[in-house]
């Protein structure tokens, strides 16, 4: 058994210093009115100018768009885009599109379509945050790019037939197929050591054993980040046999095991390939959180992800409408509400209005200082991420001040001009991935 290092208990039970005392040269104390003033430009440093332009552009939003920020939510049909809600005179375009099977058509020409309809149609009703598109990309049953792109086989099969180097080319080609199709994030991999415990619910989704989630999982996100494709561990810390859309699923490992099988690997992974975003599990661990479920814990998320296991990128919750929180009392809006004050960043639901949760967060941000402060927080994540995949740009003025500003024109002309040589590299891309795929899995059946 695993040795649980001394940090990471004290992670859980010491809380971070965040202030300081300034003093003069001889250490005596100062008080705050005998410390000198600088102009605020002249001290700042350039990422210190970038924060500032980041909180000015936020500032700009409307109120609306500046909720939608923090939802990843399922979006109507796969031919052409709109928005399905309002907030006052605003439309309603959340932060992430998240793609279903339902949303994925028939061909590459089809899919780019859609995807550039989004942000012709935000750009058209000046929607300035726009949207990152997400799916999940697992590889085997988890595929909603089934017959798109070049055949992607699952976790385990990967990992059982491929080398790690393999498997990362296998990878780098989905990635690239992805990005050209205009997806920027994947929910994948799954990092969930398989155990009798988890088998029959993770299926062949697991790369297997502590060893080999560690490589593999690790090879994936560094194929995904490097080629513009933003990944999400998941399901942090893990799940059971008890399907979270069905049930709550309750681990009851000792707190030695819940390190060594559910945290270390996801420590490893993130130390070693730096994924954007970790999406977290519905489920419940005694020896830990025994009342709450990870993705709406404070000790899960704040303590030991974000503290303990060092991670500084977006945190997903699952999705809130599943039936692990809805028959244990959690509605979406009270889920919501626990989530983003135990840390998680980004909302995930599976319905496609979200205009009833944004309004009680919103109205309970009026009210409550400190929330309000932590769904700032989350909203200015968000916002990275979008610099990060492309969608907003931080561009230098004259000053040496910066400005944030959408990364381009999203017009119907200008999307149109580019999409034939888009489609163009993706077809090329998809027949390098089916030469690898039948390099490697030749005369195999998934």
């Amino acid at each position: 058994m695993r040795k649980v290092p001394a940090f990471f208990l004290a992670c859980l039970l010491i809380p971070l210093a965040s202030c300081s005392v300034q003093k003069d040269g001889k250490g005596k104390e100062l008080d705050s009115a005998e410390i000198p003033v600088e102009l605020e430009e002249d001290r700042l440093t350039e990422d210190e100018l970038k924060e500032k332009a980041l909180e000015e552009f936020l500032d700009s939003l409307s109120e609306g768009e500046r909720m939608s920020l923090i939802f990843l939510v399922n979006i109507e049909g796969n031919s052409a885009y709109h928005s399905v809600e309002k907030y006052q005179e605003d439309f309603l375009v959340p932060g992430g599109c998240l793609f279903f099977s339902f949303n994925i058509a028939d061909s590459g020409e089809e899919i780019v379509s859609f995807i550039d309809s989004i942000y012709a149609w935000c750009e058209k009703n000046k929607i300035r945050s726009l949207p990152y598109v997400a799916l999940d990309q697992e590889g085997g049953y988890v595929n909603r790019l089934r017959n798109v792109t070049s055949p992607l086989p699952s976790a385990k099969r990967i990992a059982q037939s491929l080398t790690p180097s393999q498997g990362a080319l296998l990878y780098q080609s989905q990635a690239r197929q992805m990005r050209l199709l205009g997806f920027t994030m994947n929910l994948a991999p799954v990092v969930e050591v398989e155990t009798e415990d988890n088998a029959d619910f993770l299926d062949t989704r697991s790369y297997g054993s502590a060893e080999q989630v560690e490589l593999f999982a690790a090879q994936a996100v560094r194929a995904y980040e490097e080629n513009g494709v933003a990944s999400v561990l998941k399901h942090f810390p893990g799940n059971t046999n008890t399907d979270p859309h069905t049930g709550l699923p309750e681990i009851s490992l000792s707190y030695e095991k819940v390190y060594g099988q559910l945290i270390e690997p996801f420590g490893s992974v993130i130390k070693s390939s730096s994924p954007s975003a970790v999406l977290m599990s519905h489920a419940r661990v005694s020896s830990l959180d025994k009342n709450t479920p990870a993705c709406l814990s404070r000790i899960w998320v704040n303590d030991i992800l974000c503290n303990a296991l060092g991670f500084d990128g977006l945190v997903l919750s699952d999705d809130i409408f599943m039936a692990a929180l809805e028959k244990n009392g959690f509605s979406p809006e009270a889920a919501s509400l626990a989530a983003i004050n135990a840390g998680v960043d980004v909302i995930m639901l599976s319905e496609k209005k979200f205009s009833s949760v944004a309004h009680f967060l919103l109205d309970r941000s009026k009210i409550d200082s400190d929330f309000a402060e932590r769904l700032r927080s989350a909203q200015k994540k968000v916002l990275r991420y979008k610099i990060r995949a492309g969608l907003l740009s931080t561009v230098q003025n004259e000053d040496g001040s910066f400005t944030v500003i959408p990364s381009s024109s999203y017009s119907e002309e200008s999307l149109e001009q580019t999409r034939q040589f888009r489609l163009e590299e993706f077809y090329k891309e998809r027949e390098n991935g089916e030469s690898l795929y039948q390099q490697f899995f030749v005369g195999a059946s998934e």
